[in-house]
């Protein structure tokens, strides 16, 4: 299931390497993704829209760079 190349295991990966707690996902695209990793314990998966949350967290993560507030290796 976790084969690398995959988004599913590029996910499963990360949650593992950087001790992720929480996935937010849009349900529409990746529910079953989302729901596999939290049945089987590696994740707390939280549904995440597309509408006006999206809206509002793409505004704070652009203030957060514009204000160089996010720091990222490249």
């Amino acid at each position: 299931k976790d084969e690398p190349e995959t988004p599913r295991g590029y996910l499963a990966q990360l949650i593992k390497q950087h001790n992720v707690l929480q996935v937010v996902a849009d349900p529409y695209q990746l529910h079953a993704m989302i729901t596999e990793l939290r049945d089987e314990g590696r994740v707390y998966a939280r549904s995440f829209n597309q509408g006006v949350d999206r809206l509002e967290a793409d505004n704070q993560f652009r203030q957060l760079i514009v204000n160089r507030r996010i720091a990222h290796d490249g």
